[in-house]
């Protein structure tokens, strides 16, 4: 029912368009406005002549006093401000009304595409989602839009109509509920969706969350539809915008009459062209706004939801069936072999065809060759970019220059201070590094050798690790397993940020749970097994430090039962390496260092 006007004003370089818009009667100004304007003007007239015919003496007297109060004091209404703010509002909130009617093609497209199946059973899926669509949109707007009321009344005419079906008749008739229902063939629809993904017919679960996606927005658009017509502008601004304007006119009727002062005639004549002008652009303003507080009523401006719903209905099964999988043949377009596309234009059209293009406003910028020169130095100094961190020694990694960088930028002090801070820092760092290859490929290793008993343990004087402690273990880095080495590396780094208690926990599970004792002193192979129990945790990547088994060797006994001569070495090695990285944890100067914010 939208009054468009879109073509007549498409050219404006003559008036001639907008003139005719004028003499347009639907949805126009007049119509609107005939009936108030033809009750005011015969108030006018008929004051008018009671003034001239019926009034004498005292009583004309007294008329003229109150004509001349009101022309007086008329203006002190306040109508153009407020009536001017409550027209922007309702004029912004029609806009946004229109912008939240959904539009169900967006969800036929993605259903034909992401629910697949030629079959009856497809078929059926596919149309049947998209009717609750309609179904839903039907439900909504036939509680706000008495247009669609008056089509469908009851869930009978819905039914008739061939929206709704008997059987889902019976289960909206059933919900015991008293609000309103225009949800549930929404939850129909994604129903249908998640048995679709489950007979196979949605190939993956994305697919699945962009249907339920669409289904979630076409659901939040209904009742933002909803919304609108339970929530309105306050009724308070409009009652004090519909009193300003009708007292306004109220006082015209006696403020604009022509009175006699000293037997002339002053303020205007018999026909009072600029109060009836005022009459029509505020009174026209004010019913403008009347008009579009509510858009889906009878009026010519509202919105046409009925037409709406029956071109909705039928793309949809036009999209999601006849179309459905199906597209024209696949033949060479007549631009195959060149992108240089000059497309034509007819005689018509001519007259808009451009040599030239717009390119940019700054594409014709010249610049002279004594100033297109680079000038040297232009880098400021103390800017991030002015000096480049110095590289750290050989064998650090990416994540020990990134922490000796912040290093440098958050510790006060002297610039040798910063720069001694950030090498040591970088040097413990790429230690520490190491020293976790060499445990992480021990590890696996001691894997590979088998893993020992409890027996065994108490036999050789080791208290075994609680199995508890080992599963806290492995939860805690089997999370890492694919994360890269510089990755591991920068977690150990970070956990050993907060205190010297920290530290000392975190280097007693990096060993596997070695206690303190057998790291106190360094004992020979002879006196002492070669490593400790309860080293099981596993990482993805390997130390070129492993071990090399070579069968010639010479064997000795340790906790993992018979080892060769490099084998003992290497685990002499670890127990060298480890002490050295417990004693490093432990001190606070290298605690604090490690701090990082």
């Amino acid at each position: 029912m939208t009054v468009s006007y879109s073509k007549q004003v498409a050219t404006t370089s003559n008036a001639a368009p907008f003139l005719r818009l004028l003499l347009r009667w639907k949805g126009s100004i007049y119509k609107l406005l005939w009936k108030d304007f033809a009750v005011f003007a015969f108030l006018y007239y008929l004051f008018f002549f009671i003034y001239k015919l019926a009034l004498s003496g005292i009583t004309k007297i007294l008329f003229e006093n109150i004509a001349n109060y009101c022309n007086e004091f008329s203006n002190l209404i306040p109508v153009a401000f407020v009536l001017g703010f409550y027209v922007s509002l309702v004029v912004s909130r029609f806009w946004e009304q229109f912008r939240s009617i959904p539009w169900p093609s967006r969800m036929a497209l993605f259903v034909s595409a992401l629910l697949q199946g030629n079959d009856t059973r497809g078929r059926l899926m596919r149309r049947s989602i998209m009717r609750y669509m309609s179904l839903a949109y039907v439900l909504t707007t036939s509680s706000i839009s008495p247009p669609v009321k008056k089509r469908f009344p009851t869930l009978e005419h819905i039914t008739k109509a061939g929206i709704l079906l008997s059987n889902e008749q019976e289960v909206l008739e059933g919900l015991k509920t008293k609000f309103n229902t225009y949800f549930v063939p929404l939850i129909w629809a994604a129903s249908i969706v998640a048995r679709a993904r489950k007979e196979g017919r949605i190939k993956d679960d994305f697919a699945v969350k962009t249907l339920i996606d669409e289904i979630n927005e076409f659901r939040g658009k209904c009742g933002s539809l909803f919304s609108y017509d339970w929530v309105t502008v306050p009724l308070v601004y409009t009652q004090v915008v519909t009193i300003a304007v009708y007292t306004f006119f109220l006082s015209c009727l006696m403020g604009r009459q022509p009175i006699d002062v000293g037997g002339e005639e002053i303020r205007e004549m018999y026909f009072p062209v600029f109060t009836f002008l005022q009459f029509l652009f505020y009174m026209g303003w004010l019913k403008v706004a009347e008009t579009l507080l509510n858009p889906f009523g009878e009026d010519d401006d509202d919105f046409d939801i009925n037409g709406l719903i029956d071109s909705n209905l039928q793309s949809s099964y036009l999209i999601v069936d006849d179309m459905h999988q199906e597209h024209p043949e696949l033949i060479k377009d007549q631009y195959w072999d060149t992108v240089a596309i000059d497309l034509p234009y007819t005689q018509a059209s001519q007259q808009y065809q451009k040599s030239e293009h717009h390119l940019g406003s700054a594409v014709s910028i010249k610049v002279p060759a004594s100033q297109s020169q680079f000038v040297s130095g232009s880098v400021a100094k103390g800017s991030s970019m002015a000096k480049i961190p110095e590289e750290a020694e050989d064998g650090d990694n990416d994540s020990s220059k990134l922490l000796s960088l912040k290093s440098d930028r958050k510790t006060s002090g002297s610039v040798d201070e910063r720069k001694t801070s950030r090498t040591d820092l970088t040097r413990s760092t790429s230690k520490l590094g190491s020293l976790r290859n060499l445990v992480s490929s021990s590890f696996q290793w001691m894997n590979r050798r088998g893993r020992r008993t409890e027996a065994e343990d108490v036999e050789s004087g080791l208290a075994a690790v609680p199995e508890k402690n080992l599963l806290e273990l492995k939860q805690k880095y089997q999370g890492k397993r694919r994360r890269t080495k510089d990755h591991i590396h920068d977690d150990m780094i970070f956990e050993m940020s907060d205190d010297e208690s920290i530290c000392s926990k975190h280097s007693t599970a990096l060993i596997g749970g070695v206690s303190n004792e057998h790291l106190a002193t360094k004992t020979s192979s002879e006196q002492q097994p070669k490593t400790s129990a309860g080293l099981t945790v596993g990482h993805s990547f390997q130390s070129s430090k492993a071990p090399s088994i070579v069968s010639e060797s010479v064997k000795t006994e340790g906790n993992f039962g018979t080892m060769n001569s490099n084998e003992a070495q290497f685990v002499d090695e670890l127990r060298d390496q480890l002490r050295e990285l417990r004693q490093a944890i432990e001190a606070p100067k290298n605690c604090s260092a490690a701090k990082i914010d």
